[in-house]
């Protein structure tokens, strides 16, 4: 075995390895003995083939994969001892071409060249004492508290039937007639009765028309157009179609007249309220504003927490000298597409070697910081996620939540993107223990600008 390093420039070095007969001989030959005694072949008994036969029929292929496999390990090996750390795979060298005589009665020796990238050494910057950012310090004022006071009533409230004008959130029963191609009453004609959120309703037309009018107005529909437009839908929950009635041929066209109007009423602050209630924390109106503006105050530290996250890690990005040889990066990508000639455009190359480099400089700040996931805040993580869902609907099914999670910990994509988030998250949590933070106060109207103004042009 013979290895040889030049290296072309700081972040591309040329390795040349020589494997001699003596490197994969021996190999070799235990290879072909361990298949001898375990191959099945017709014609012969178990482990009773002659050597030439197996050779002739299966060495090559053996001779193959041993000195590949040598190869292999050799190369890691070295990689290892010299503490190389290597940029993607090792790419054979252009301009080489190893002569590959795989030749079992007369071993030969082999030579491959390789081009390595290389991941130069490099300090990570944004992450001492003396890096100091702004964190906004949100205060909530009586107007956001006295908005979230009938926000949370509206959702407490029940449906009541009302006789006023349509509103956008309203739920209408509607009693509907099939009609005539020309719009005439059908006497024989398909008659059902379902309701509908006026919100939903997707025919434009239909909607405006609907809008401020009352119990008893009459308009023409096309059921098809209403709400959802699939088939079965409106079967289902519009026709009250059984399966009784699959052959009847119904028309698009019906009539329709609104005979009931209901409305999400808000509940009322009182006694009878609280009570019903039932929360140990909210026994009145005083502990009700105690709690929003608690809740408030919490949602609004994630999101100026969210807002410090993406200040640090920016100027993790923008100030860390970490290089990436562009030339090799593409030949690794076209490598990958096995496409020499894929074609890439200078700005996907450099958004990949970014995104490539912030994934370095992650990977080195988890183990500077030795930061692992376990599966207990892997599911922790889940349940939270599907609990945000639901976190304003009393009495949920919490087996709902389980059977996610389950699902969540079987779906390999959704645990690694889970495992990466919360190591973010750790890494974060760490980062602000570290770096030092100036707290500026901002109110909750300017905030939301603040973050308004932030997101991105459509």
């Amino acid at each position: 075995m013979q290895i040889l390093r030049k290296d072309v420039n700081p972040l591309l070095t040329q390795i040349e390895i020589t494997i001699e007969p003596v490197d994969y001989v021996e190999k070799f030959e235990t290879n072909l003995k361990k298949y001898k005694n375990k191959a099945q072949i017709k014609g012969f008994r178990k482990g009773m083939i002659p050597m030439n036969t197996l050779k002739k029929m299966y060495g090559k292929s053996l001779l193959v994969d041993t000195v590949y496999e040598e190869l292999n390990d050799l190369f890691n090996q070295y990689l290892k001892e010299q503490k190389i750390n290597t940029l993607g795979s090792p790419l054979p060298s252009e301009g080489f071409e190893p002569d590959l005589n795989f030749d079992m009665y007369n071993y030969n020796s082999f030579t491959f060249h390789f081009d390595v990238g290389i991941v130069p050494e490099y300090q990570i910057a944004g992450i001492s004492e003396s890096d100091v950012y702004d964190f906004d310090d949100v205060t909530i004022d009586s107007t956001t508290i006295d908005e979230n006071i009938q926000d949370f009533l509206k959702r407490h409230g029940k449906p009541q039937e009302v006789d006023e004008p349509i509103e956008d959130n309203d739920i209408l029963e509607i009693q509907a007639n099939e009609l005539n191609e020309d719009q005439t009453p059908f006497d024989k004609g398909w008659s059902t009765e379902f309701s509908v959120l006026v919100s939903s309703i997707k025919d434009d037309e239909v909607k405006t028309k609907l809008l401020s009018q009352k119990i008893g107005f009459s308009f023409v529909f096309d059921i098809t157009k209403l709400e959802n437009p699939d088939p079965a839908f409106i079967d289902k929950y519009l026709l009250n179609r059984t399966e009784a009635d699959k052959d009847v041929v119904i028309g698009n066209m019906f009539s329709g007249t609104v005979v009931k109007i209901k409305r999400q009423v808000p509940a009322v602050l009182s006694e009878n309220f609280f009570e019903e209630l039932a929360d140990e924390k909210i026994k009145s109106e005083s502990d009700l504003r105690e709690v929003i503006e608690k809740e408030l105050k919490q949602s609004y530290d994630r999101n100026a927490n969210s807002l410090l996250e993406r200040k640090i890690f920016d100027k993790i990005k923008e100030e860390t000298n970490l290089d990436i040889s562009p030339d090799f990066y593409k030949r690794l990508i076209q490598q990958n597409e096995n496409n020499k000639d894929v074609e890439i455009t200078d700005e996907d190359l450099n958004k990949s070697i970014e995104s490539t480099k912030w994934m370095l400089i992650k990977e080195d700040l988890f183990r500077k910081y030795a930061l692992e996931v376990n599966e207990g805040e892997i599911k922790n993580h889940f349940f939270q996620q599907v609990m945000s869902y639901f976190k304003y609907y009393p009495n949920m099914d919490y087996n709902i939540v389980f059977d996610f999670v389950e699902k969540q910990m079987k779906n390999q994509n959704a645990l690694e993107k889970a495992t990466e988030e919360i190591k973010v998250s750790k890494l974060f949590n760490q980062l602000t223990g570290v770096v030092g933070k100036n707290k500026i106060a901002i109110s909750s109207t300017d905030f939301l600008k603040k973050v308004e103004s932030m997101q991105p042009a459509e």
